[in-house]
């Protein structure tokens, strides 16, 4: 059935047919424009996450958010052992093995949750030298050699090397403990650092 319509410039002639087909694709198009917008609207947040992680992906994964420099706090409590032997002239030489359990002190993830072991030695003056491993929740290592005096219960760590997040850390901090009689102790330690 055709449709004629009289205008100023000429008359119009339309096929209701052709017209009723062309509405017909118009609001199938408008509708599948709209389900259009809604799935490219997601993709592209799905696309933004996704690049985040990418893009995040090696900040964290050898730093798990730790900046390239800084002070990491924490504190450990030990049980320690002190082996010692007497020598001549009042001269002693012992050793100190120490196992314990540190935490960060500022609520940094860095040296929290994790294992630590101290092992040295030490003479009559209270000059003790020696070497430390410590760990986080995530299993990361950081290795130190530290020095400092048992009665005074004051040192510096010195960092030497560690995997995960402290891999290529370098740096150094001080540490203090109290202690007593019976081997246990509670140290605060930092360590201001580097990631190379």
């Amino acid at each position: 059935m055709k449709m004629e319509r009289h205008c100023m410039g000429g008359d119009i002639v339309v096929d209701q047919n052709k017209f009723k087909e062309s509405i017909t694709s118009i609001m199938r198009f408008a509708n599948f424009s709209q389900y259009n917008r809604g799935a490219l609207i997601m993709r592209t947040f799905l696309l933004a996450v996704f690049s985040l992680m990418f893009i995040s992906g090696p900040v964290f994964a050898d730093g798990h958010s730790l900046a390239k420099s800084g002070v990491i706090k924490f504190h450990t409590g030990w049980k320690c052992e002190y082996p010692s032997t007497a020598g001549t002239d009042d001269k002693v030489v012992g050793g100190v093995q120490c196992q314990g359990y540190t935490f960060s002190s500022d609520g940094s993830a860095a040296l929290h949750e994790g294992p630590a072991g101290c092992y040295g030695a030490f003479n009559v003056e209270g000059n003790v030298v020696g070497q430390c491993s410590w760990s986080d929740a995530d299993g990361d290592n950081l290795y130190t050699f530290f020095d400092g005096n048992a009665f005074t219960n004051i040192g510096t760590n010195n960092i030497t090397g560690g995997t995960g997040k402290y891999a290529g850390m370098t740096g150094s901090g001080p540490w203090v403990c109290k202690g007593v009689a019976t081997g246990e102790s509670m140290c605060n330690q930092s360590l201001t650092y580097e990631i190379k």
